[in-house]
């Protein structure tokens, strides 16, 4: 599937179960994420790839131009949180379980932005190069800022959670936008199996909708995420074993929350 470079996290139905006052929260998400602009040494990895062969330099810099690299992607997220609600705060552990899916592009002939934020590409090289899953467990917490109850707004609440676990059932596919460009590559060069674990943050803020539909929330959450991930075969592409990168992101979404009892 082609990510865009500008990241959309379309959906994120919640279902909660809660209690109005003090006692135990339950919370069910299922989530889509968008990240873009992700750095860090596996990004490194594939511009050095490019900057130390004239062959790739050439080709990526034809015409006089320049190039620009990217890595972007997003995730499917589902998530189970055990609560206690204390007053205004309810705050305890979050289980989520998150499918994630990378791609690296090259663009040339770049241009840059001007005031307007537009830019001018000639080709763009682009392929799949990252996919894996993970397990991650944190604290989560979740604050009133404020209870309206008039304006068309019950309540605002301002959200937090960390997380951290394991990756597994992941692959790479190295050089992907090299090879869209029709350079050839053995396989076991630039492809393997990763496992490893990854660290995140997410914080945002999320909104009760009027009485009349009653526990419905709308919200954006903003997301960091460390991954570091081991390939399973060593890879001559990259002449290393290992890699990691930083990614940010941003979620939208929509919550429907119940009374436990």
């Amino acid at each position: 599937m082609k990510i865009k470079t500008i990241i959309i996290a379309i959906i994120i139905c919640c279902v909660n179960i809660a209690m109005a006052e003090n006692g135990l929260v339950v919370r069910l998400e299922p989530s889509i994420s968008g990240y873009v602009d992700a750095m860090g040494d596996l990004v490194d990895k594939e511009s050095s790839i490019i900057k130390n062969n004239n062959e790739y330099y050439s080709f990526m810099k034809e015409d006089g131009g320049d190039y620009e690299t990217g890595l972007s992607g997003y995730s499917l997220n589902l998530s189970l949180s055990l609560l206690y609600n204390y007053s205004t705060i309810q705050f305890g552990l979050r289980i989520s379980y998150l499918s994630f899916s990378f791609e690296h592009d090259v663009r040339t002939d770049y241009e840059g932005a001007n005031f307007l934020g537009d830019t001018s590409y000639d080709n763009i090289y682009s392929g799949d190069i990252l996919s894996f899953r993970t397990m991650t467990f944190g604290p989560t917490a979740s604050i009133l800022l404020y209870n309206f109850g008039y304006g068309g707004i019950n309540e605002m609440r301002l959200n937090f959670s960390l997380m951290g676990g394991k990756v597994f059932n992941g692959s790479i596919s190295g050089v992907p936008a090299l090879r869209d460009a029709g350079f050839e590559f053995d396989e076991e060069d630039y492809s393997s199996g990763v496992n490893g674990h990854c660290l995140g943050f997410s914080a945002g803020i999320s909104i009760m909708l009027p009485e009349k539909i009653n526990n419905l929330y709308w919200g954006i959450d903003f997301n960091y995420l460390y991954t570091k991930l081991d390939f399973e075969n060593y890879l001559l592409i990259y002449n290393s074993d290992n890699t990691s990168f930083h990614s940010f992101g941003v979620s939208f979404y929509i919550a429907y929350q119940l009374s436990l009892f």
